[in-house]
């Protein structure tokens, strides 16, 4: 269980302190940050980037690279219940080139889980010639901050750069128009490796907000962590197992507690 606070927010620790939390829903564990963007390497951060965003801030390579999106698609917000078909296909000429990824989902669990889920906002890219949908973006937008949820490319039409032109309007959009404090792309990634959160802040000028992590267990799963803990490293040679992938994920966010506790920061 995460709380709902913006990462930059307090969190109200009331319910965790009592012990009510346990009650909501069952969680086998608690997470929150604190201590937000303290300008240490703390092992956990989100990447983010501020307002203004000013393409002259970029490196030249960024630069040209969008240059040539913007020449080879355009990109619009638009309403997804209208593009149905176009999400899913595009979603579908994404995966393709996934090693071994298991679609979590058919079409109607799709559109249940994105399209009609909450009060998000889509971005399309489309390609020029065509005037064929080639990939989209999806975000959550909040009061001063916006988190960057989803995207997918269809696999045939990367040369285009489309993430490129996406990621260029929709900052201009966010932060230069609606005056919105961050996108965030959010927190280190430790179940999946992915190379997303490079790309951003490579060529978009994202970087990594520092924060301190949190993490409280149900009482069978705090066993479960002590018992393992003095034996991570062995683990982490059967990573390939996918039950204990998600037991070294686990392990690694402990580590990085038990750090911050040792530097006296608990």
């Amino acid at each position: 269980m995460i709380p709902a606070t913006a990462p930059h927010e307090e969190v109200d620790l009331s319910p965790v302190i009592s012990g009510e939390i346990w009650k909501e829903g069952n969680p086998s564990l608690i997470r929150w940050v604190s201590d937000w963007d303290c300008g240490y390497d703390t092992g956990w951060w989100y990447v983010i980037r501020e307002s203004p965003f000013d393409l002259s801030e970029l490196s030249v390579s960024s630069r040209r690279n969008i240059r040539k999106a913007l020449r080879n698609c355009r990109v619009e917000k638009i309403d997804p219940s209208e593009w149905v078909e176009d999400l899913w296909r595009v979603f579908n000429e994404a995966i393709v080139r996934y090693e071994n990824y298991k679609v979590p989902f058919d079409k109607d669990g799709f559109v249940s889980e994105w399209v009609n889920n909450g009060n998000k906002e889509f971005w399309a890219g489309y390609d020029n010639k065509t005037d064929r949908m080639i990939g989209y973006a999806i975000f959550d937008v909040h009061t001063d901050w916006v988190n960057f949820r989803f995207a997918k490319y269809s696999a045939q039409y990367l040369k285009l750069r489309v993430s490129d032109a996406i990621n260029t309007i929709v900052l201009k959009y966010y932060l230069n128009e609606a005056g919105k404090r961050y996108v965030s792309d959010g927190q280190r990634s430790i179940l999946h490796k992915t190379n997303v959160q490079t790309y951003l802040i490579e060529h978009f000028g994202y970087r990594k907000a520092y924060c301190r992590l949190h993490v409280r267990y149900r009482k069978l799963v705090e066993i479960l962590v002590k018992i393992m803990y003095p034996i991570r490293k062995v683990l982490r040679k059967f990573d390939a197992i996918d039950g204990i992938h998600h037991l070294n994920s686990l392990l690694i966010m402990e580590e990085i507690v038990r750090i911050g506790k040792q530097h006296g920061e608990e």
